[in-house]
């Protein structure tokens, strides 16, 4: 097979990883190009826990700053393949070419750990931070555009970690496992989803 480079895109104007823009151009490249060759494309969506009640008591350069660690951890932990982007205020993503459900799961895991335990300083103070994923793939989820992958991301974006999501045998129920700390009401989401695999969702 033809290896796949994606194109740099347009950076972020703070954080200097691609921006939402070039995200999208790059990420509908990548769609058909997975599509067209059969091959795995996964987008994990990030967001920073509770940043706006940071944004509330610190200035914009403190925050700034956190942003700006943020950007260096997700950097630091990818393929050289991967298109890390800062896609709204405190929310990222990256889009790994060739990565099934398992591999952007344990890439998700390994970077919400390494935010977990990062020590971040604001005014002289330690400030504990944490955040979301959620994970979309191509080749696994009936996906057939980059609009298509972002939906499926962001229905995910709950206050809760997506373990794995797997079909049984007949492909006749969908089953997605995830982990809380707090009491997640998913009814919604799961009439969502049932509706877009036209399979019975449990999770």
């Amino acid at each position: 097979l033809r290896e796949f480079r994606i194109v740099p895109p347009a950076p972020d104007h703070l954080t200097h990883l691609a921006s939402h823009h070039g995200l999208i151009n790059q990420g509908g490249q990548a769609v058909a190009y997975a599509l067209r060759q059969l091959q795995n494309l996964s987008l994990i969506r990030f967001a920073i826990d509770d940043f706006e009640s940071l944004t509330s008591r610190y200035d914009s350069d403190s925050t700034d700053a956190i942003l700006l660690r943020v950007a260096v951890l997700l950097k630091a932990h990818v393929r050289r393949e991967d298109t890390v982007a800062r896609i709204a205020d405190s929310d990222f993503a990256i889009l790994t070419p060739a990565a099934g459900r398992f591999e952007a799961a344990v890439l998700a895991e390994r970077l919400r750990n390494e935010i977990a335990a990062e020590q971040f300083w604001i005014d002289g103070q330690p400030q504990a931070l944490t955040i979301s994923a959620s994970i979309a793939t191509v080749g696994r989820d009936p996906i057939h555009s980059f609009d298509a992958l972002q939906e499926l991301a962001d229905e995910m974006q709950l206050p809760m970690k997506l373990l794995t999501a797997e079909y049984n045998l007949d492909s006749s129920r969908l089953t997605f496992l995830f982990s809380s700390e707090e009491r997640v009401d998913f009814r919604e989401l799961v009439r969502r989803l049932s509706g877009k695999f036209q399979v019975r969702v449990e999770l």
